[in-house]
């Protein structure tokens, strides 16, 4: 009975830290998942005011105020401002693709060794960082002779994690080679984990050359190019930004429309259901510009 004591105590001790690590595994993938959204949220807004000054050549900057500088689409007549690439009633493509654009426009929109330098290093960062912090939390609760099967879980999936986000941020900022900056991303994330190795073990070429780091190595690197993948498919001239894109024009407009009627939110409601009324086919973003242009008229 004396002797199993300790081995009650050690396997107590066990289960609390296993514990442990479940509830902080479950902390580590709501904090990358809020990770990845405050990323979408920041890349959205870069490109939504960078919209105003290269989508049309001649107007940087807009006066929202002025509605002469609208014009109707071709296809549904609908109001479009200059700063708008597509309709928002139908979609149409105001600044066809085959036209050709002015130098100054290619100039603005090429995307320079500068960029790809900024979008791995920015990657890399995020990369590192989680990967430090995976580190620095497991380090925190565990001494390395205790190191269990849940916390050696972690450590592997360390390299990987931070690999996908910062090739999807790289690819995300870069806009060109996806794959490749994501592959760049495993690759530079391999050194600093052999660095965090460190702690946990003497780190020799016998260590480096075993199956289980090679795996490893090769699992940064193929979820690195992931990462790049998934921003070319899901993150990049996919048709959900271009309706947040509408949206932000409405939230616009209906400040615009607040602005006229003094901040009375119930008299620009009443307005907009006017609209609505004379033209029930139409979107919000036609009723507010609609209701803006008889507030106009009648203030004439």
């Amino acid at each position: 009975m004396i002797a199993k004591t300790p081995d009650r105590r050690a396997t107590a001790t066990d289960q609390q830290n296993g514990t442990r690590l479940l509830f902080l595994l479950a902390d580590i993938m709501h904090l990358l998942h809020t990770l990845f959204i405050i990323i979408e949220i920041f890349e959205m807004e870069i490109k939504l005011k960078t919209t105003a000054s290269i989508a049309h050549p001649y107007n940087s900057r807009y006066d929202w105020g002025m509605d002469d500088n609208t014009f109707e689409c071709p296809n549904c007549g609908a109001k479009v401002y200059p700063e708008m690439t597509r309709c928002p009633q139908c979609g149409q493509n105001m600044y066809p693709e085959d036209e050709e654009s002015s130098p100054a426009d290619t100039t603005t929109n090429a995307t320079g060794w500068g960029s790809i330098v900024g979008a791995v290093l920015l990657g890399w960062i995020i990369a590192t960082s989680i990967a430090l912090l995976l580190h620095f939390i497991i380090a925190s609760l565990i001494n390395p002779p205790l190191l269990g099967s849940m916390g050696k879980l972690i450590l592997f999936l360390a390299g990987p994690l931070g690999s996908l986000v910062g090739g999807y941020v790289a690819a995300g900022v870069a806009r060109q080679h996806s794959k490749l900056l994501g592959g760049v991303m495993g690759i530079l994330t391999l050194p600093v984990l052999v660095l965090f190795s460190t702690h946990w073990v003497e780190v020799t070429i016998s260590f480096l050359l075993s199956p289980w780091v090679l795996l490893a190595g090769l699992i940064t690197i193929l979820t690195g190019v992931c990462g790049g993948w998934l921003n070319e498919m899901f993150g990049q001239d996919s048709h959900w930004k271009e309706k947040w894109k509408v949206h932000g024009w409405e939230d616009l407009l209906y400040q615009d429309l607040l602005r006229k009627v003094r901040f009375n939110g119930s008299i620009a409601d009443r307005l907009i259901e006017f609209e609505r009324k004379q033209d029930p086919q139409a979107n919000r973003l036609k009723l507010i510009q609609s209701a803006i242009d008889r507030l106009d008229r009648d203030n004439r």
